[in-house]
């Protein structure tokens, strides 16, 4: 049997209780926005990217990045912002 979270485990532990931090559709509509967006666009969200972190990549790296690739950095970052942790 698994324990619930907010309990004890046997040795202890606390399991955290998490509660949802995202209205419902959020990863849809992020990921639906991102979707849309071209190679510049896409680069100058990700230089200009204000959230709880710095995102520092080089004009080099986001040149030679798929646009696939800066979509999943750029999805990866407002979700990871959002997150509690």
């Amino acid at each position: 049997m698994r324990p619930q979270r907010g309990a004890l485990t046997g040795n202890g532990c606390l399991i955290p209780k998490v509660e949802p931090v995202y209205s419902r559709g959020y990863f849809e509509r992020k990921a639906v926005s991102i979707a849309t967006l071209e190679r510049d666009e896409l680069k100058r969200r990700i230089k200009h990217f204000h959230g709880s972190f710095k995102l520092d990549f080089t004009d080099d790296y986001l040149n030679a990045a798929s646009v696939d690739r800066l979509r999943h950095i750029l999805l990866a970052a407002l979700i990871t912002c959002r997150s509690p942790y």
